[in-house]
């Protein structure tokens, strides 16, 4: 599994806030870590990334008026947020898609069942449906995923089987930081 020169494809091109293409390969020439649902965990562990070298970024669907509202209701800082509006990083990952992923996967219950609904209340503080509404009807059953890249090399993967069925914390924490949390 890589991003960076997918085999016999087009090099895999995603957008910033202010609308720049870049390079998926760019982002994962050092330790990065990808994800979208998890923005404010990680977020708050970013202390202990930097103490490592490692940089965090978030990749989500979507187009760069969306991710500005995102980086301004979380909050969360622009240059670490990168948009994707046509799913391409997510296909070549090969995250799940699909109505059966988003409503009937065995992981939705389980993950619900383990959420903390006071922690979920805040984080989504300050979300509205014009800010979560995808580009196009399909996106909004896209399943994210979270990775850890040395360069090309993949040292963590975890691709959210349904919906709340996020990378355990201290699985990422252990995997970039060489640490049990």
């Amino acid at each position: 599994m890589s991003l960076r020169n997918p085999s016999g494809k087009p090099e895999v091109k995603v957008l910033n806030v202010r609308g720049d293409s870049v390079s998926v390969k760019d982002l994962t020439t050092k330790n990065r870590t990808f994800c979208w649902q998890q923005a404010k965990d990680l977020l708050a562990a970013k202390p202990e990334f930097d103490a490592v070298g490692v940089d965090l970024v978030a990749l989500s669907v979507g187009v760069p008026e969306k991710g500005k509202l995102f980086c301004e209701r979380v909050p969360f800082p622009e240059e670490l947020l990168f948009l994707d509006p046509d799913r391409l990083a997510y296909s070549e990952l090969a995250l799940y898609e699909g109505i059966g992923r988003t409503f009937f996967s065995r992981a939705t219950p389980a993950a619900l069942s383990g959420l903390n609904f006071d922690k979920f209340k805040e984080a989504v503080k300050g979300y509205t449906f014009d800010m979560t509404k995808p580009p196009k009807n399909d996106d909004a059953f896209q399943q994210g995923g979270l990775f850890i890249f040395d360069g090309a090399e993949v040292l963590y993967a975890h691709k959210d089987a349904g919906t709340a069925d996020h990378a355990p914390m201290a699985d990422v924490i252990a995997a970039c930081c060489g640490k049990k949390n």
